[in-house]
């Protein structure tokens, strides 16, 4: 069974763009995370997963907790797909963690916990 990878981008997210929070801390305040997501994006293409990983945890650490979800997943997927299956597991295990985890997301974890287990 292979993996559910639905959520996973196949186009740069939007840059730019004045973050929902941004009024908060700044009138000018940028989100960092889709510009971290594009450049680990160009990485995982070019065939560098580690430099991938190094800069979806970045993406993770901005704008949490959006942020942290989609960029968690892009991470799991590409260590998954790299044969780096107790890392996938581990970034898997705190997504699942993740108290506000919509149901369809949950599912679709599940289903790849189920992949790397041999379950599926």
């Amino acid at each position: 069974m292979a993996l559910d990878t639905s959520i996973v981008r196949s186009q740069a997210l939007p840059t730019g763009q004045v973050s929902r929070y941004g009024a908060a801390r700044s009138p000018r305040f940028i989100e960092k995370s889709p510009i971290t997501c594009n450049i680990a994006m160009v990485f995982a293409r070019t065939g560098r997963p580690d430099e991938a990983v190094t800069w979806y945890d970045h993406a993770a650490a901005y704008d949490p907790p959006t942020s942290t979800f989609f960029a968690a997943e892009e991470k799991a997927a590409i260590l998954h797909t790299h044969h780096r299956w107790h890392e996938a597991m581990a970034t898997y295990a705190g997504l699942l963690a993740m108290p506000d985890l919509p149901e369809d997301a949950r599912q679709r974890i599940k289903h790849n916990v189920g992949v790397l287990r041999g379950d599926v």
